[in-house]
């Protein structure tokens, strides 16, 4: 009975190790937006599957662009805001993506691409980033 206890103790750590460890394994190899950063600046490299992330930062006024895995000025996105986009203010990310919208509050900026808190998506009817039961705020 005692090394059953045993057992299911090393068990439960091993769980416990694995799923703090989820958060920064890698599952493939290459460089990937880290979702969670409103500011789409911070990537992360994996070399190999299971290896540890490695994180990065763009550059001030630079955003990380998941197409083409490079850090580019924010303006190379669009240069102005359609008239749709200034009238909405939010608008839905073209890429499809529901976690990611566009924001042209400003229009000086052009459009600029953020990201929902993680747990949310953007709804274009509430026009707020919704986490199933409330607006969030952005």
């Amino acid at each position: 009975m005692r090394m059953r206890n045993i057992y299911t103790i090393s068990f439960m750590v091993i769980l416990i190790l694995e799923s703090s460890n989820s958060q920064t394994t890698c599952m493939s190899a290459g460089k990937f937006l880290l979702p969670d950063d409103a500011t789409n600046r911070t990537y992360y490299i994996c070399t190999a599957p299971n290896s540890t992330r490695i994180y990065f930062r763009c550059p001030t006024n630079y955003i990380f662009n998941d197409s083409t895995k490079l850090c580019q000025p924010q303006s190379n996105q669009s240069t102005t805001c359609s008239l749709l986009q200034i009238i909405l203010r939010l608008t839905p990310d073209p890429s499809g993506d529901s976690t990611s919208y566009i924001d042209c509050r400003d229009p000086s900026l052009g459009p600029v691409k953020k990201q929902c808190q993680v747990g949310s998506t953007f709804s274009p009817i509430l026009l707020c980033c919704y986490n199933g039961s409330s607006c969030v705020a952005i």
